[in-house]
């Protein structure tokens, strides 16, 4: 039995929609645990579907990106992150208070690398990753695509394993996630490359396998072990590409009309979780609508922005 990975870029941005909801409840997990809470607390998951469907989308993108020159494809890219990011930063760090300095160590993206204050780790990672992509593809296209996934695999676990050891957690955050990314490079490219899955089953067994593991270990450990120890991060590189395979099948399978807003608001994902990591520490009672409705406002008016940087 085979299977392609369309239907994943069919419903790429439901599957967003629903990762930053899982983040969401992730933040808001009650402490007493019951079955759904320990669903909760392993919801930073949503952050390595994020990683995995941006590699996914970046790579699938790239190679169907017929004559447009590299640069234009990128700087679509980054005017849609980094002005929104810059806006993100500016206001809510003045509504938070925070001081003059550790706002410009956020807006410089370097901030989480040297340990400064910093809620937001992703939008720094991601903008790495994206300018490691290149090399990525320059490689994969002398030494083979999947070797370089491999490779990059073990650049991003060597790391996470050494940090473990030592018992640094921050950065884990990010090197832990750097498989998930280039295994997404690899689906993109696979899709792109009309190449079909070959063993789609033993894929969704293994991610239902890996995810009934992890949730054991979370009812076992706090979560300051979980996330100290990888716990949290490792067991997603099996889960992911099998849940996002498996739950685009079930989205398929209901109506358009239905899931309609799920494709609206999966467009506003980076909008949602920037303004969601801002609001769980200056409102931390808005747990999903007031998120939600800024960011659409947030969304509508950054447009028009980048139209005009566009332009």
């Amino acid at each position: 039995m085979t299977a392609s990975w369309n239907l994943v870029s069919k419903h790429r941005a439901k599957l967003m929609f629903l990762s930053i909801l899982w983040v969401m409840v992730f933040h808001f997990t009650p402490p007493h645990l019951t079955f759904f809470n320990i669903f909760q607390s392993i919801g930073c998951g949503g952050v390595d579907m994020f990683m995995f469907l941006s590699g996914f989308g970046l790579c699938y993108s790239y190679y169907n990106r017929d004559s447009i020159p590299l640069l234009s494809f990128y700087k679509r890219r980054f005017i849609k992150i980094i002005p929104l990011y810059l806006v993100c930063i500016i206001i809510f760090g003045v509504i938070r208070g925070v001081s003059l300095s550790d706002i410009l160590w956020q807006l410089s993206c370097i901030g989480f690398w040297l340990g400064k204050p910093s809620y937001d780790w992703y939008v720094p990672s991601i903008l790495l990753l994206y300018v490691a992509f290149p090399f990525f593809v320059k490689l994969s296209k002398r030494c083979g695509i999947g070797g370089c996934v491999i490779s990059a695999s073990v650049i991003g676990m060597l790391p996470t394993a050494l940090f473990i050891f030592l018992g640094k957690g921050t950065w884990i955050l990010f090197t832990a996630r750097i498989p998930l990314f280039f295994t997404g490079c690899y689906a993109g490219y696979m899709l792109a490359m009309k190449k079909d899955i070959l063993h789609p089953r033993i894929l969704t067994i293994g991610s239902i396998c890996a995810l009934v593991i992890e949730l054991y270990l979370a009812s076992k450990y706090d979560y300051d072990s979980m996330h100290r120890l990888g716990l949290y991060y490792l067991p997603q590189i099996i889960i992911v590409p099998g849940m996002c395979l498996l739950l685009s099948q079930l989205l398929d399978k209901i109506s358009t009309k239905v899931l309609y807003p799920f494709d609206i608001l999966g467009t506003m994902t980076l909008e949602i979780y920037l303004v969601h990591m801002s609001l769980r520490f200056i409102y931390p009672n808005s747990k999903f609508l007031i998120p939600i409705f800024i960011a659409i406002i947030l969304h509508i008016f950054m447009k028009h922005v980048t139209k005009c940087l566009t332009r």
